[in-house]
C-alpha cells in the first residue's frame, strides 16, 4: 500500500505521450481528460502520501518529476499549437528547467530533497486549471487568455523564487 502514491506518479509519467498523441490529433476533449486524469491522480498521490505516511525518497523525487514532465510536455504542445502565447511557456519551461537542474545537482550531492510546499502547489494546480480551461474552450478572449497565462507565470516564477532559500539552505550540508 505504501507505494500507491509512486504508481500514482509512474502512471501520470505514462500518460504523457497519450496526451501527446491526442494534441497531435487534434483531439482537444481527449487532451483535457488526460489533463484532468492526471491532475487527480497527481491530488491523490499527495493526498495519499500525507495521510497515511506513505512518503518515500522514491516518492519525494518522483512527484515532483512527474509534475515538471507533465508541465513541460504541455508547454511544449502549446508553443506549438498556440504560438501566440510562446513566451509564456518558454519561461515556464526556463523556470522548470533551472528547478530540476537543481534537483539534479540536489541528488547527486545527496541533498536533502524536500517535499513540495504550499507555493508549488498552488502554481502547479493553477498551472492545470488554465491549461485545461483553454484546451477544452478553445473560444476563450485572448485577454482572457493572456491574464490566465500571466497569472501561471507569476505564480510559477514567484515559487521558484520560494524554493531558492530552501535549496540555499541545504547547500549548507556540503560543507
Amino acid at each position: 500500500m505504501k507505494h500507491i502514491p509512486n504508481i500514482l506518479s509512474f502512471f501520470r509519467i505514462t500518460l504523457i505521450p497519450f496526451y501527446f498523441n491526442a494534441i497531435l490529433n487534434h483531439q482537444m476533449l481527449d487532451a483535457g481528460l488526460i489533463l484532468i486524469l492526471s491532475g487527480i491522480t497527481d491530488f491523490l498521490d499527495g493526498l495519499l502520501a500525507r495521510r497515511f505516511n506513505w512518503i518515500t525518497k522514491l516518492g519525494a523525487l518522483l512527484d515532483p518529476l512527474a509534475d515538471k514532465l507533465t508541465q513541460t510536455a504541455i508547454s511544449l504542445s502549446f508553443i506549438f499549437l498556440i504560438k501566440e502565447y510562446a513566451l509564456y511557456f518558454w519561461i515556464i519551461l526556463t523556470k522548470d528547467a533551472i528547478m530540476l537542474l537543481a534537483s539534479f545537482f540536489a541528488l547527486q550531492n545527496k541533498l536533502e530533497v524536500t517535499s513540495a510546499k504550499w507555493f508549488g502547489k498552488v502554481a502547479t494546480f493553477a498551472f492545470y486549471v488554465v491549461m485545461i480551461l483553454i484546451i477544452l474552450i478553445p473560444n476563450l478572449p485572448n485577454t482572457l487568455i493572456h491574464t490566465m497565462l500571466t497569472v501561471v507565470v507569476g505564480l510559477s516564477i514567484f515559487s521558484m523564487l520560494m524554493y531558492i532559500p530552501i535549496f540555499l539552505e541545504s547547500l549548507k550540508d556540503l560543507n
